[in-house]
């Protein structure tokens, strides 16, 4: 079998290294002298005024503010006066899961342009994405990137030029060492952004939005630094999530005395229901930040999240395991009954878990089974959306997303 990636420069796909294909890390890049390798990002502006930032050197500087933002080991550091208990708050739970979740996952699936997809919820990220349009050559920025993995496969398949930014400063290292490409990371914060209005040609926060204290300022910033005529997407965890796979299972688990453990288990992963939204809340975020909402797709009722969150439960009990695929404890924990991100895990299902993946990485016979899984899953959504459409269709769903534009002046 002839595995294949895409090349940045022309979008056309080029064999896949066989060694990264079986799981071997690419040899990671110095994260030492950034200025050496990658040509100064004059989209970079200072996150408390806006003032365009020169720079590189020891530290990123604002003529107008005085500020230095320093460069930590080729990691340049760009939060403002007061953000560091933003930080503080969301970055410690992002540390931990990204070090797990990046242990279990394969080189190929940063290198293959989502060639390969591991659950229905990354399939479906994937199809999302590209309702972005993206070309090549564009700017792209990924707002939340974590280690790198989804800002790569978009890089791989279209050929943008990809910028990540995050809070996590152990996520943003790992984005480093997989950073074949001279993709640009900053570490900073989703409420100040630090970049020049308008930089971006295509903009896109996944998993993010439901972290953030503020998300109506969330939201203004994806429009600010997209330009005009450029595409927006985000998702967001959905209050209206009665109806569905965590709805019930909530239910239930208040029923059986159980509830308090498994809000404890959500908020623990920085999952506090009283801030998530509902579409028509955020469709209102999105117009007074200037954005025009092209669709909003709510998705994860019934059938996905359960073939992402509860079928492979079932298959680890009959292998014999005594965790399941996305490294959850079989054995029912705090929080088990009322959360499906119960014992850490994002309760959308992440796309940060693969299955099985280890230092060795899979063979040829396991490259052609996750190839064949990935058509699988990808031919499987479909289906599992229109089994769901019932529900999604009166606006119930644990998550939707938002897709928006920009509006030319």
């Amino acid at each position: 079998m002839t595995t294949r990636q895409t090349t940045l420069d022309t979008g056309r796909e080029r064999p896949l290294d066989p060694a990264t294909a079986r799981g071997a890390l690419p040899e990671a890049r110095s994260t030492t002298a950034p200025s050496a390798r990658i040509a100064p990002d004059e989209t970079l502006a200072c996150p408390a005024c806006r003032t365009p930032l020169s720079g590189p050197g020891p530290a990123w500087s604002c003529s107008r503010c005085a500020l230095a933002f320093p460069d930590d080991a080729g990691l340049p550091v760009l939060l403002p006066p007061g953000a560091a208990h933003i930080r503080d708050m969301q970055a410690h739970i992002h540390d931990d899961l990204s070090r797990l979740h990046n242990a279990r996952k394969l080189p190929l699936y940063w290198q293959t342009g989502f060639r390969y997809v591991f659950n229905l919820l990354m399939a479906k990220h994937a199809r999302m994405l590209a309702r972005l349009h993206p070309r090549a050559g564009e700017r792209h920025l990924d707002v939340g990137c974590q280690d790198g993995m989804i800002l790569s496969q978009i890089v791989h398949r279209w050929g943008v030029r990809g910028t990540g930014v995050d809070v996590s400063e152990d996520s943003l290292r790992l984005a480093l060492q997989r950073n074949d490409l001279g993709l640009r990371y900053y570490l900073a914060d989703a409420l100040s952004l630090p970049f020049r209005e308008g930089s971006f040609d295509t903009v896109h926060s996944l998993g993010t939005m439901e972290h953030v204290p503020h998300p109506e300022r969330f939201v203004a910033e994806l429009a600010r630094v997209a330009r005009p005529g450029g595409r927006v997407l985000f998702d967001m965890i959905n209050r209206h999530d009665g109806l569905t796979l965590h709805g019930v299972e909530r239910w239930w688990a208040e029923r059986r005395g159980r509830g308090g453990a498994a809000r404890a288990v959500s908020m623990s992963i920085g999952h506090d229901p009283a801030t998530f939204l509902d579409p028509g809340e955020v469709r209102a975020m999105c117009k007074a930040a200037g954005l025009r909402v092209r669709r909003i797709s709510v998705y994860n009722a019934f059938v996905p999240l359960w073939v992402d969150t509860r079928l492979p439960r079932i298959l680890a009990r009959l292998r014999g395991r005594k965790v399941d695929f996305v490294g959850r404890p079989l054995v029912p924990g705090p929080g088990k009954e009322g959360d499906a991100g119960g014992n850490g895990a994002d309760p959308r299902g992440s796309p940060g878990r693969e299955p099985g993946a280890g230092g060795t990485g899979p063979g040829a016979g396991g490259l052609a089974a996750r190839r064949a899984g990935a058509l699988a899953l990808k031919g499987i959504l479909p289906v599992a959306e229109l089994l769901d459409l019932p529900f999604t269709a009166l606006g119930y769903g644990n998550s939707f997303y938002v897709l928006a534009e920009r509006p030319e002046r």
